[in-house]
């Protein structure tokens, strides 16, 4: 309130209000175009905050700016009004030097009766972030959420700027490696969503009209990161790589030769997807025999399996060596998610 009341004591007809962390992260003529694309109620415009659980809803968003709630706590860093601010000061102002909240909806929190007694909203781009070099001396034990925030805000700018990051997890196993684990750990990420094996379902021999289905697909989730998890993704790999760049990251788990083959004849007792078969020996699967290469019926079902990963790694291992800033293999039973975080370009949210 007092930052406000000086603020009173200027001309201007906005007034920038920020913590001692905040860092800019555009000009002058950035706040100045915000004010110009801001309703025309509004009274108070919020450029920071520090819950993650509120940029899901801002990447989401197609407005520059949607209304104030109070999820939306520990803002940071304001614009508000001139009407706005004397409306505030008539209001609480007690004794023309202190204030009063008491009868307020949140009387421990005054910078929750600044926003919810005007009309007030959060703007989807965020034009503050922390200084991660310092902790604010005002509330120091935010200071872990500030840092998970920071990475959302320059997420959600890179998504503006440079588009999606394409993350996609593949594994000869489906049914001994960790993929869906993963996939679980980091969908638990707001700004992260990745499906499993969902449709349209590719064949494992390439077709570019079936990747371009995927990508689109893909690309309307309104996430910074966004993917799928199939074995079959594997050899769509360079396509991908043509058609998205460096925005790719293909996450492959390795598991166990032994342990892949005897999960597959287990699991698929009466079907046999790596070779060609007339339906009558094994039962013809009409969706998942086109998702596995296939071989000459001259070989036990078991040592088609075995084939089936020793190519998948060998064709693994030549990608990882050629592109390895986009391509990546990690130990399924030794899995380090850190590490995972890193590749992809992510960050994990630490709870506090």
């Amino acid at each position: 309130m007092k930052a406000q009341v000086e603020g009173l004591k200027t001309e201007a007809q906005w007034f920038l209000i920020i913590e001692d962390d905040m860092v800019f992260l555009e000009g002058l003529g950035g706040l100045e175009s915000l004010i110009k694309s801001a309703p025309r109620d509004a009274e108070v415009l919020q450029l920071f905050c520090s819950n993650p659980n509120v940029y899901g809803g801002l990447m989401a968003s197609d407005s520059t700016f949607i209304p104030w709630s109070a999820e939306k706590w520990h803002v940071g860093a304001y614009l508000i009004s001139r009407s706005g601010a004397q409306k505030n000061v008539d209001t609480w102002r007690s004794d023309g030097v202190t204030y009063d909240f008491r009868t307020s909806s949140y009387p421990t929190n005054p910078e929750a009766v600044v926003f919810s007694q005007r009309k007030s909203y959060t703007a989807t781009h965020m034009m503050f972030c922390v200084n991660e070099t310092i902790r604010s001396v005002i509330y120091p034990d935010h200071f872990v959420d500030q840092i998970y925030a920071n990475f959302m805000i320059r997420a959600i700018r890179n998504l503006q700027t440079e588009g999606q990051t394409f993350v996609f997890v593949v594994s000869a196993g489906s049914f001994v490696s960790r993929s869906k684990e993963l996939v679980d750990i980091l969908n638990n990420e707001v700004y992260i969503h990745i499906d499993t094996e969902s449709l349209p379902v590719l064949p494992w021999d390439v077709k570019e009209d079936n990747l371009n289905a995927k990508i689109k697909q893909l690309q309307r989730q309104k996430k910074t990161h966004t993917g799928d998890s199939a074995n079959y993704l594997l050899p769509y790999f360079p396509m991908l790589l043509q058609k998205l760049g460096n925005r790719v990251r293909m996450v492959c788990l390795r598991d166990n030769r032994s342990d892949c083959v005897n999960a597959y004849m287990k699991n698929t007792p009466s079907r046999n997807h790596w070779m060609d078969h007339d339906g009558d020996t094994y039962a013809a699967d009409s969706t998942w025999d086109k998702c596995f290469p296939t071989y000459p019926p001259t070989l036990l079902k078991s040592d088609l399996i075995g084939k089936y990963w020793d190519e998948f790694y060998e064709l693994s291992q030549q990608f990882q060596d050629s592109y390895p800033e986009q391509f990546r293999i990690f130990s399924s039973k030794k899995l380090n998610i850190e590490s995972v975080y890193k590749f992809i370009d992510a960050a994990k949210r630490v709870p506090r």
